[in-house]
């Protein structure tokens, strides 16, 4: 495992004898950089981790580098959205009974009711006092490289990439409790999901794509895509992702 920052940016590229600029990692930001070899995707260990390959009769080596975002505001989004600022019974209950989902790619995975989520029901908030409720969503994607030695080169090359991206959503507000006599905040139940891309899991494209992007000089990639919050059906969160 090595962390990637403007201090260490060209000595673990010298390490790892590759280039980060390749896959747009910004010297000014920091992140964790996982290398691994094929015996088990979550292994962290040495850059010296590698396994063979054969593809249209070659032999080549290959190797696996995994990125986490841990402080670049690309790889990882954090957004709220108003749901309710209101006093009326009717409109609470609207609200706790409508469903919060997580759309990914051609994917929607319901996280839950309002009120699944925070735990409330509708007569736990007085009558006629004004109540908030606020959807928060974040957002962070990881990113499996397949590298390919480059023998011309001789530096580890950036064949394809797949990923994952993990969506996670709470409730947050304020509402009156009379039973208490003041206001009490919300609970803070969250509900997440993650999605693969769709070769995450299929590691004989993974290899082979690898391959054909150092062939053909470009990076193969197979991503999840953009995440969006919807309330109801109405999108109230979309995190892009532009990296």
């Amino acid at each position: 495992m090595y962390d990637v920052n403007s201090q260490t940016y060209e000595s673990i590229e010298n390490t790892l004898a590759t280039d980060f600029d390749e896959i747009g990692l910004d010297s000014n930001c920091s992140y964790i950089v996982v290398i691994h070899g094929d015996n088990n995707a979550q292994m962290r260990s040495t850059a010296g981790s590698s396994f063979s390959h054969t593809y249209n009769g070659k032999t080549y080596s290959l190797r696996y580098m995994t990125i986490t975002a841990a402080d670049d505001s690309k790889m990882g989004k954090a957004s709220s959205a108003d749901l309710l600022k209101s006093s009326s019974k009717t409109l609470i209950k609207n609200c706790l009974d409508t469903a919060i989902s997580a759309y990914i790619s051609s994917f929607s995975k319901t996280l839950g009711t309002v009120a699944s989520i925070c735990g409330l029901s509708v007569s736990q908030f007085g009558t006629a006092q004004s109540s908030t409720l606020t959807l928060n969503a974040g957002t962070n994607w990881t990113r499996v490289y397949t590298q390919v030695w480059n023998s011309t080169y001789d530096s580890w090359s950036y064949g394809c990439c797949v990923e994952y991206a993990k969506a996670l959503s709470y409730i947050s507000g304020l509402y009156y409790s009379a039973s208490q006599n003041k206001y009490v905040s919300v609970p803070t139940n969250s509900k997440s999901t993650t999605t693969y891309s769709s070769n995450y899991n299929n590691t004989t494209w993974r290899k082979d794509k690898a391959v054909y992007g150092l062939l053909n000089y470009t990076i193969q990639y197979n991503c999840v895509g953009d995440v969006s919050y919807e309330y109801g059906g109405t999108t109230k969160i979309t995190h892009v992702e532009n990296f």
